[in-house]
């Protein structure tokens, strides 16, 4: 991302917290709204352009991984280290 703004985790409970790094940094199970983003933006991993997002509408932003429990629990999940290098996004 490319400003501040503040998200929504809903992984253990629902709590709002801001982000004080341009940077989202998936450090355990994500799932976490990224409320009122700006309608053109460019989300990177490890300094790499992943997703260039331009919409009209959506203001929000979701960002998934289920890290390694969350990986290793989904039976169709291949391989079972793929979420070190994925992210999931959501528009809505």
């Amino acid at each position: 991302m490319t400003a501040k703004y503040t998200h929504l985790s809903t992984m253990v409970m629902v709590q709002y917290k801001q982000e004080t790094s341009k940077e989202v940094k998936i450090t355990g199970p994500t799932d976490r709204v990224y409320e009122k983003v700006d309608l053109d933006t460019v989300i990177y991993i490890k300094d790499r352009e992943i997703f260039s997002v331009s919409r009209h509408t959506f203001e929000d932003v979701v960002i998934w991984n289920p890290h390694i429990a969350g990986a290793a629990s989904m039976g169709d999940f291949d391989p079972k280290d793929g979420w070190k290098n994925m992210a999931c996004l959501f528009l809505g």
